[in-house]
């Protein structure tokens, strides 16, 4: 039995290496695009909450809830 040849652990030891660097690579574009969506989700909540505190959406609050129950009572009628 011979010893496997350097040469050839050494090419498999660098194909290893690049495909351990690829993968990193492509995990942190992963880590990068997460956290710009986590970022737009943080903002978009702000918005939110910045709108849903307003004077307007509070006063309109009982139309928006008319409506809703509107709806509800005509698709119970549909059927």
């Amino acid at each position: 039995m011979t010893p496997p040849d350097w040469r050839e652990r050494a090419l498999a030891a660098e194909a290893a290496l690049e495909e351990a660097r690829a993968e990193r690579a492509r995990l942190w574009e992963e880590l990068t695009r997460l956290q710009g969506e986590r970022q737009q989700v943080a903002q978009l909540e702000g918005v939110v909450a910045h709108m849903e505190g307003s004077a307007s959406w509070r006063l309109t609050e009982p139309l928006r809830a008319a409506k809703t129950l509107a709806v509800r009572v005509r698709r119970r009628l549909v059927q």
